[in-house]
């Protein structure tokens, strides 16, 4: 077959598919963590929705995609739970893979940190848990890697776990992970339909957070479904459509489904 009928076949077997971003709170977040079970219940019934209302609007479209950046908290449980409905996962990840997994494994030590950067297993086994988990969760996605300043981004991670007590070593290290996610989340966004964000409308200023990303998908036009984990009413299947930031003069609406 020759190039030009392959590309002709190809194209007349392309189907379409929904791609829908998640962005969230991490497991440090305190109210996220009171939460985490209503949370966790809420998103696996909002995709389960979702799934039931893609398969009835074109049984013969592609897998759905769920694209998210793999961080602790939201982000691997909505994979968690894109996995049991047979999903495909795309990660945009911030860094390289394995730079990835060790700072969101969130190792104590220098030590483990430097491991887990090595691809070598954290001696901490709780450190590895999470590792292991993050691991077995890459493996089954399609990832890119945004590992350009890896070097300078794990010289100053393990530089901060290195001197805990350091103020400008923790703020040297924030700064850059910040720059890293927002562009991380940018990727994100220009490749998916809407947005489900959990987020506690706090918040949207600090770079490459929940807020951050909400504020970055409503200004490019993309729809965001909100799960405001301090609302949530598990009787409820869905909330009316909200426009919070039309006060701040976006002018989008979001959806809230608690």
């Amino acid at each position: 077959m020759g190039q030009a009928e392959q590309t002709t076949s190809s194209i007349a077997d392309w189907r379409p598919h929904l791609s829908i971003g998640v962005t969230g709170h991490r497991e440090g977040n305190a109210a996220f963590a009171a939460n985490r079970a209503a949370v966790k219940a809420s998103i696996d019934r909002l995709l389960r929705t979702i799934d039931e209302l893609a398969r009835k609007h074109d049984p013969d479209a592609s897998v759905t995609r769920l694209h998210c950046l793999l961080a602790d908290g939201v982000d691997q449980i909505a994979a968690e739970c894109a996995f049991a409905l047979g999903w495909d996962l795309v990660a945009p990840l911030p860094f390289g893979a394995d730079l990835n997994i060790a700072i969101n494994a969130v190792p104590l030590g220098a030590e483990d940190a430097a491991r887990l950067c090595e691809g070598k297993p954290a001696l901490d086994p709780q450190v590895e848990a999470r590792a292991s988990s993050i691991r077995a969760k890459a493996k089954r996605a399609l990832l890119f890697e945004l590992a350009d300043r890896d070097a300078e981004m794990r010289t100053l991670f393990e530089a901060m776990l290195a001197s805990p007590e350091d103020p400008l070593a923790a703020q040297a290290f924030d700064a850059l992970c910040s720059e890293k996610v927002a562009n991380a989340g940018q990727v994100m966004i220009e490749r998916v339909d809407f947005v489900i964000a959990v987020w506690d409308y706090k918040d949207n200023h600090h770079r490459g957070g929940t807020g951050h990303t909400v504020s970055a998908a409503l200004a490019m036009g993309t729809p965001v479904l909100v799960i405001d984990r301090a609302g949530l009413d598990q009787s409820s299947p869905a909330r009316s459509v909200v426009s919070l930031f039309k006060a701040r003069g976006i002018g989008a609406v979001y959806g809230q489904f608690g």
